[in-house]
This record gives structure tokens, C-alpha cells and sequence, in this order.
């Protein structure tokens, strides 16, 4: 194959398209070849009985499935589903060209059946907008099949113009998800099939059948088979040479594919079915196989697990084209050494441990985290006050230590506090050598790198100690001189013994003591005579790998932010979340599979970022005035329109209020300066603030609320949670009401009967009206006395006051050029003067 490599987005696989699709086993896979491989590796690694046992049993499931794909053909066909099932989830579109190569790639492998794209709406799947582009672009192999997906007889002329000879239709077994989907019940999509399948028919093109939701729906929860068998018997009827049942969002096990299965197969036979399966619960593979039993051979996957459903929340990708083959040429027979046949169906996450560091709460607990794309792994995730880490567990590599069979010279420099830094054990008297059975912290020893616990202190100073008693050894360390030059060789089946002594004892005697150690006589009892280990002995202490906790993303939380939702998008993830630091680090997604943990860990990580946010909030207000304070500064996500679309992406804005000002920044002011240098400012008092409600939002993103500035377009933003959004609310009103009392009062140019004049809002006095440069107002009211305005959304505008001592209402009657920005300040002037006479509100405001 030439040409450029497209890299699968699958870091967890780690393979290159290219590498991936040169395999020479992609083609069609026999399962009889797939047992006489087995044959060979059984004969070839002379397995113990207990591996054969696991083989045997492994075989007999196998042998089990030949012979009911014998029945009908001794090979299993693959359906590729990636560039239509799999692309159609991806949160950005694949360019045309990519997808042509993907395709053009796929076909060079010898697959037989490759669905190319679906022709449906761009405004539903904008994914598959090019799908006549592609069909045409590619280079089509007369050996193999390209079906494409059509929703309805609009989709299916479309893909009749384009040149597709087979076409595939869905039905789906749950009424919840076909209103979803398509707008209508289970029987209901069965109809409108019937007028596709008819003009198909009429073209000669061949039509594949595809079920949904098979054994469960997102919105139904459990599928019953029957459902399932009226759905294939009716696409049978209409014309469909095959079936494909589809497990939409991987919650099918073993025994629900079986029982699925075993209820279809009362209408149809094998040989008109086909298995799709998707990963959710890493379940794909297992049912596969559970299908091969019941004689089925063909199978639906897609390269590098890609794929989705737009529709059904919480469903993962297809089953891997690589995995799948994996398990038929080789993976599920050639088992590797502690092998595990059972099923585990343990959480991967764990409840979530506090402790106490350095006074400063630590909460730890086992997440798995993947790219979006691959397969989640299990990490741990630790969480301070100021850091969030993802660790991974790693193996403690041994300590190097000297050969045993070596001398080595040393030289020491004794210190005036701690002198050596080295405890001993052993003597002549217990007929052994003097030990070194303690090294001390940034001491003498330690700090040589050369002395380790367990060496044998051989001369000092080229004087022989080896005969020497205990007390003899210490008194000749300790009148050595500053400089030692120590001969030692190391007894490594000793220093585990030594080490464990150590954790013992609460008290050492170090070289410089004249205290006996008490110990040397148990030393004694663990070795020879002639300071030797045994080798029984050696085995005792053989330790085990030690384990620590490495970290693998390390993300400061000072201005970081926390997202449920696909980057960019109005799509939630199911039961997952990310993190985004100030300096670009991404946690990548979190998966929690208990509800319960899962918002626990969005509580604790939201926290620590609010409480740090407040806290860097209180330091840049040590530089600002009581007026021109920050009330509010933290992430949200603002709605861009994209105009190639009839949908808006979002984008993270750094949202802040400061004095009189609402401000908008692409990346977060680290210092005092960088708040002088915002591009995007408003004024508080000519923007209007309005939240959103539920049944107004424009898509599926939730906490939203309206920006507008006068003269210019609304502003959509959204936040993650209701308490955010109240903050934000809150902040708003505290701003208005600064940034009024800052400002005292504001005057626009009016016309009143004709006349040009001024109108005046001022905090302390109300509305007032002067002609040219008249001092003595023309008119004057309190705020208090306004009771309702009314405007033409153009120029002209009512307001009605009530006279004080009459109680009549009087109408005023103005024209302004600028009438929206005159609407917003008053609205302005009017919401600070209500929050003003609220004592809670007013002790809020106290710096």
C-alpha cells in the first residue's frame, strides 16, 4: 500500500491504519485453521496439565462452533462498519479526502463488505454530509460490496443517483429509541421501511436489514427477544437477504444474546443473520462468539472500536476489527500464563478514601480514564487542595547493591554530630562478621552512596577486623581517626534480616556508642558458621515486588475547570467527566461506573477550584479599589454559531466581572497587569443579564443564561451547574449595583414634544428631564414612582409615573436614537436601587 498513513484516533491501540490493514489474516477466517493452530501451539509448548485442562476447554467451545458453522459455511464473513457507524460519532467531521483514503485502505485488505456512509440528513448526522462525495470517490473493487444506510426514500434516491448497488435499512425492537431516531414507534418504522424496500426493489439493489437494541434500549431499559423476532421477521418479509442484530449500547451478556438468538431463530435460519455488537462493557467479543455457536457467521465491526450512536446515550464503539480477528486467528486459544476464563464483573471504580497530609484532606480512589476513543484504564486518581494527579501503579526496581563477591574500599568523613552514621551488628563472639546494619539519614554513610545495609566491614583504615568481637569493632570504628577508609564486601541474603531487625528496634547503637547491640545472637540463629547464608535461608528472604503510585497527570486546579460534555459540544458524557488546566493539561475522560462516586469526585474537584478561585480573587482585590472590584471570574462555555451549520458549537471563555465592567477573555489573566489588557469588555450597566430557562434552551446544554449588550448580538453561555449559575446571577447583581453607584448618574439625549432635551438617571435623585442648558428640571421622579413603561422597539418611549400627592399616573412621552442602550441603563439604575434595599445584599458587598 502507498500514500500517506492515517492514524487511527486510538492511542491505546498504537497502530497505524496502514499497520494495521497489511495484516494477511483480515480476510476471510476459518475456524477449522483457526483449531489446527491451536493443535500446533498445544503440541509445540508442551503445556502443563493444568494449562491443557484450560485448552481443552477452550476447544471443546470451539469444536462446538465448528460444527454448526459446518452446517452452513466454514468461514466468517466481517461487514466493516467504520467509515458509516464509526464516523458518524465522531465529534468533528473527517475531511472527504480521509475518508475516500480510510475506505480505499480498507478495501485493499480483502474484506468482502465495507459500509461506506449512510444518506441521511445533514442536519441530524452532519458527520455523513458528504456521503455522495465519498460513495463516488472511492475506488470500488468489483469482488466487494459497498451498502450504504438510507433512513427513507429521500435518503435512498439520493443514493441511487450516487451509483450504490446495496443499501441497508434499520428498524429498531424498542419503541423509545424509534421515536428517538425516527419520529415514530417500532411498527411504525417498519411501514415506512416497506416504501423503501419497494422502490430498492424496483432498482435491483440488494437490501441488508439492520435490528436495534436488540436485548436493551436507553430509554426502555430491557428488550424482550420476542420483540426483537417480530422486528427480523418483518424486514425478512419486506425483502432483506440478511439480518443484522444489533446490541446498540453493549449491555447484552452471554445468556441475553442466547436468549435473543434463540427466539429469532424460530422465524429464520442462521445463514440470514449477522451479530453487531458495541464494547460497552467489554462484553462485544463474548457475544460474538455466543453467536458463532447458534451457527451464525457473520459479524459487524469497526477498525479501532470507532463508532456510537448519535442516539442511544451511553453506547460505546463497535467491537474492534482487530480484536475480532484477534480472537478468531489466535487470541482466544492461545492462552497466555495465568489466563483467568471467568468473567469479571468487578467495578473499576472504588470508594472514594480522605486522609489527612500535612494537615490538608487527600482524597484517593480508583477511576478509569481513556482519550474518548479508546478503552477506558484503571487509574487512581488523588486529589489535594491545590493538585489533581492520575496514577498509575508501577514495580519498585531493586535497589542496586554490590556483588557479593567483590571488595570494595570506602572512605568516610566522620562528622562532628552523628560521627559515622552507621549502626553494627554481628562478632567473633557469635561467629560472625561485623554488619553494617544501619545507614542514618544524611549522615557520614549515607551520604557516600557506596555503604549499604547487609555489607561486611572488613579493615578499617587496612586494618583486619574480621576476628574481632563486637565491642572490639566499635571501639576501633570510633578511635579511626575523621577519615575512614572502610574495606567492605556485601552479604546480600542478610539485609532483608537486617532491615526487618531495624523496624524492630526502637533503639540503635551507632558506631560511636559503647552500648552491645542485643540483636547479634538472632542474627546468628539465621547463619552459618562461617557467615554464609543457607540457601533454605535465601529463599525466606526473597522479597516480593514492591508497588508505588507514579504519577501520570499532574494538573494544578487554580483556574482549571471541570466539563461533562464533549469538548465543544452540547453532548453530555455518560457518567464521565474532564478537567482542563490553565497551562493546556487535559485529564482526559474520567469514567466513573457508580453514579454516586462519580458526582462525590465532581463535588470535591469543583470545590477545591471554587475555594482557590476565591482565593486569587482576594489577592487581585488587594490591588483594586472597593469600586472597580472582581465580583465574579470562572470558566463557562459561550454558544458560537458556525455558519457552514445550522448548529453552534461552544466555546471555554474566562467570564469575569470587575467594577463597572463585564469582561471575556480566551485565557485567564495570570497577573495584575494581563486585567488591563482584556480585547472583549462590556459595560454592566448597558448589558442585560437574563438566565435562560429550561424549556428555552437551544439544544441539550443546561444552565444557560443571555448576554446583551446594546447594539450588539445576544451572547449564549452555559455553565455546569445550577449553584454556578446562581453564583453568576448573584455576582451580576452585586456588579450592577457597584458599577451604578459608581457611575451616579447617566444622561441621554431625548427629544419631548419636539424639543431636544436631556434625560437624567441619577442614583440619589430618580429620572429627571432638562431642555439645553436649563438647570431647573422640566420634570423630576423617583424611582420609586415609576409604575411601567412601554416602547416601539425603535425610538419612542412611555413612561408612566405616579404623582406623589395625587396618585395619578402621568405619561411622559420621549424619542431616543440610542433606545436600547437607554432601556438597559434604566433597567440598570432600577435593579441597583431594589437590591440596594436589601440589608443582606448591602452586607455582601462589604470588602
Amino acid at each position: 500500500m502507498h500514500g500517506k498513513s492515517i492514524i487511527i484516533p486510538n492511542p491505546s491501540i498504537g497502530l497505524l491504519l496502514e499497520d494495521l490493514l497489511d495484516q494477511p489474516y483480515l480476510r476471510y477466517l476459518s475456524v477449522i485453521n483457526v483449531l489446527n493452530t491451536f493443535a500446533t501451539i498445544y503440541d509445540e509448548q508442551q503445556m502443563s496439565v493444568m494449562k491443557c485442562s484450560r485448552l481443552l476447554a477452550v476447544n471443546k467451545f470451539l469444536n462446538t462452533t465448528t460444527r454448526r458453522l459446518s452446517q452452513n459455511s466454514s468461514f466468517v464473513r466481517i461487514v466493516e462498519v467504520g467509515p458509516r457507524d464509526g464516523l458518524q460519532n465522531e465529534p468533528t467531521n473527517v475531511p472527504t479526502d480521509i475518508k475516500i483514503e480510510f475506505i480505499n485502505k480498507l478495501s485493499d485488505t480483502g474484506l468482502k463488505t465495507i459500509e461506506v456512509t449512510s444518506f441521511v440528513s445533514p442536519k441530524w448526522v452532519p458527520q455523513m454530509a458528504d456521503n455522495a462525495k465519498v460513495f463516488k470517490g472511492i475506488s470500488k473493487n468489483p469482488s466487494i460490496d459497498y451498502p450504504v444506510l438510507v433512513p427513507n426514500v429521500k435518503g435512498l434516491e439520493s443514493a441511487i443517483n450516487a451509483g450504490v448497488k446495496e443499501i441497508a435499512v434499520f428498524a429498531s425492537a424498542s419503541d423509545g429509541f424509534s421515536k428517538k431516531n425516527v419520529n415514530c414507534t417500532a411498527e411504525e418504522g417498519v411501514q415506512r421501511i416497506k416504501d423503501v424496500t419497494e422502490t430498492a426493489k424496483r432498482h435491483n439493489l440488494k437490501i441488508r436489514g439492520y435490528v436495534s437494541c436488540v436485548v436493551g434500549c436507553p430509554y426502555d431499559g430491557y428488550i424482550k427477544p420476542t420483540a426483537v423476532t417480530k422486528i427480523t421477521e418483518a424486514l425478512l418479509n419486506l425483502g432483506c437477504y440478511e439480518i443484522s442484530l444489533g446490541d446498540t449500547i453493549g449491555v447484552g451478556t452471554k445468556r441475553t444474546i442466547q436468549d435473543m438468538i434463540k427466539d429469532v431463530l424460530k422465524v429464520t435460519t442462521p445463514n440470514k443473520l449477522a451479530i453487531h455488537c458495541h464494547d460497552t462493557y467489554g462484553q462485544a467479543l463474548v457475544n460474538v462468539l455466543t453467536a458463532l455457536e447458534f451457527g451464525i457467521t457473520v459479524a459487524d465491526s469497526s477498525v479501532s472500536g470507532l463508532g456510537g450512536c448519535p442516539y442511544a446515550k451511553g453506547a460505546s464503539g463497535n467491537v474492534a476489527t482487530e480484536d475480532l480477528i484477534y480472537m478468531l486467528h489466535a487470541g482466544f486459544i492461545h492462552l497466555s500464563k495465568g489466563f483467568n476464563m471467568r468473567i469479571n464483573a468487578t467495578r473499576m471504580t472504588t470508594p472514594i478514601e480522605e486522609k489527612i497530609d500535612q494537615k490538608l484532606k487527600v482524597r484517593t480512589g480508583m477511576v478509569t480514564v481513556s482519550d474518548g476513543k479508546s478503552r477506558p484504564i484503571p487509574i487512581r486518581l488523588h486529589l489535594s487542595m491545590e493538585v489533581l494527579r492520575l496514577q498509575k501503579e508501577e514495580i519498585i526496581q531493586p535497589e542496586s547493591k554490590p556483588s557479593n563477591s567483590k571488595e570494595r574500599m570506602v572512605q568516610i568523613r566522620r562528622q562532628k554530630v552523628g560521627g559515622l552514621g552507621l549502626s553494627i551488628k554481628g562478632g567473633a563472639e557469635h561467629k560472625l562478621p561485623i554488619l553494617i546494619s544501619r545507614i542514618y539519614k544524611n549522615q557520614a554513610a549515607d551520604q557516600t552512596g557506596e555503604l549499604f545495609v547487609g555489607d561486611a566491614i572488613i579493615k578499617v583504615n587496612g586494618e583486619y577486623i574480621t576476628a574481632c568481637p563486637h565491642d572490639d569493632a566499635v571501639n576501633i570504628l570510633r578511635n579511626a581517626g575523621d577519615l575512614v577508609v572502610l574495606t567492605v564486601k556485601h552479604y546480600r541474603a542478610a539485609t532483608p534480616f537486617l532491615q526487618k531487625q531495624e523496624e524492630k528496634e526502637s533503639q540503635h547503637t551507632d558506631s560511636n556508642s559503647d552500648d552491645k547491640e542485643t540483636s547479634d545472637e538472632s542474627l546468628k540463629l539465621a547463619t552459618n558458621s562461617t557467615g554464609s547464608r543457607p540457601s533454605s535461608i535465601c529463599s525466606e528472604f526473597d522479597q516480593e515486588p514492591q508497588m508505588r503510585w507514579v504519577d501520570m497527570v499532574t494538573l494544578p486546579l487554580m483556574m482549571a475547570y471541570v466539563t461533562r460534555y464533549i469538548f465543544g459540544t452540547d453532548k453530555l458524557r455518560p457518567n464521565a467527566f474532564e478537567v482542563r488546566g490553565l497551562n493546556g493539561i487535559s485529564t482526559g475522560i474520567i469514567h466513573c461506573d457508580d453514579s454516586a462516586i462519580l458526582s462525590q469526585w465532581l463535588k470535591y474537584i469543583t470545590d477545591n477550584i471554587i475555594g482557590l478561585t476565591h482565593l486569587q480573587m482576594k489577592l487581585y482585590n488587594r490591588n483594586f479599589s472597593v469600586s472597580d472590584r472582581i465580583e465574579y471570574m470562572g470558566w463557562v462555555n459561550e454558544g458560537v454559531l458556525n455558519n457552514n451549520h445550522p448548529w453552534q458549537n461552544y466555546k471555554p471563555r474566562f467570564f469575569a466581572l470587575k467594577g463597572t465592567d463585564l469582561m471575556l477573555f480566551d485565557t485567564p489573566p495570570l497577573t495584575v497587569t494581563d486585567w488591563s489588557k482584556c480585547s472583549l469588555m462590556f459595560k454592566v450597566y448597558q448589558t442585560m443579564f437574563r438566565v435562560v430557562k429550561d424549556s428555552e434552551n437551544v439544544d441539550e446544554r443546561q444552565h444557560c443564561f443571555l448576554v446583551q449588550t446594546s447594539g450588539q448580538d445576544s451572547r449564549y453561555f452555559s455553565v455546569e451547574t445550577r449553584q454556578e449559575l446562581l453564583r453568576i446571577e448573584n455576582a451580576w447583581h452585586c456588579s450592577v449595583c457597584t458599577a451604578v453607584m459608581k457611575l451616579g448618574n447617566k444622561t441621554f439625549t431625548v427629544s419631548c414634544n419636539g424639543r431636544t432635551a436631556g434625560l437624567t438617571l441619577d442614583w440619589n435623585m430618580g429620572f429627571s428631564l432638562h431642555e439645553a442648558d436649563n438647570k431647573t428640571p422640566v420634570w423630576q421622579y423617583k424611582f420609586s414612582q415609576l409604575r411601567g413603561s412601554s416602547d416601539d422597539g425603535k425610538s419612542k418611549l412611555k413612561l408612566h409615573f405616579q404623582d406623589s400627592e395625587s396618585r395619578a399616573i402621568e405619561t411622559k412621552e420621549l424619542e431616543c436614537s440610542i433606545l436600547q442602550s437607554l432601556l438597559f441603563c434604566m433597567h440598570a439604575f432600577l435593579t441597583a436601587k431594589v437590591a440596594s434595599v436589601d440589608p443582606g445584599f448591602l452586607c455582601s458587598m462589604i470588602p
